[in-house]
């Protein structure tokens, strides 16, 4: 079952939301796999911001109750080992909500984070947030239609942004923040 938020469609308004002090969540979330509802979610990192800079962030692994899949430690460098004495995600999703109330959440191809952050909010009877949201995956085709490529990390190379270490939720909220604010500079003359 798909999440319940409503995205943004209208980038040229973004720059005004921005500047008129609007609070932002940058998120990401890494899984054990690619199936919201046979996976699960290994770790969720954000990142929480306004004009006047960087608020706060958060940032948790958690243990799956799973194997993880040889091929996700290599993309992410989460090891079993890391996750095994780390709790649950119930233990921490209520508060993860909590971080983002009053924010607009950012992600890049958020849907796909959503929908995670969803199926485990049904399997731990946590109450799911309805925040608007801003997709930087559909942004930044709206910004860069020419471009052919927009994954995070080929944008944080087109716009020479230090993307960290890719494939780690913190990491990825601030390389996704980043882009945001680049796009909103890039799109400055045609915002509304």
């Amino acid at each position: 079952m798909p999440h319940l938020n409503s995205f943004y469609q209208d980038y040229r308004k973004l720059l005004r939301l921005y500047n008129d002090g609007a609070i932002f969540t940058a998120f990401d979330t890494e899984t054990t796999g690619l199936s919201p509802s046979d996976n699960r979610i290994l770790e969720i990192g954000a990142i929480k911001f306004n004009k006047d800079g960087i608020i706060d962030n958060w940032n948790q692994l958690f243990n799956p109750q799973c194997l993880i899949p040889q091929f996700i430690t290599n993309l992410t460098n989460i090891s079993q080992e890391m996750v095994t004495s780390c709790l649950t995600i119930d233990n921490y999703l209520n508060d993860f909500i909590s971080f983002t109330d009053n924010t607009v959440l950012i992600g890049h191809n958020a849907q796909f984070d959503l929908n995670f952050i969803y199926e485990e909010c049904l399997r731990t009877n946590c109450k799911y947030f309805s925040n608007k949201v801003i997709d930087t995956l559909r942004m930044s085709r709206w910004a860069y239609p020419t471009l052919g490529h927009w994954k995070l990390n080929y944008l944080a190379e087109k716009m020479n942004i230090n993307p960290g270490n890719m494939h780690r939720a913190l990491d990825d909220a601030i390389t996704c923040k980043e882009v945001f604010l680049h796009i909103l500079d890039d799109t400055k003359s045609i915002q509304k």
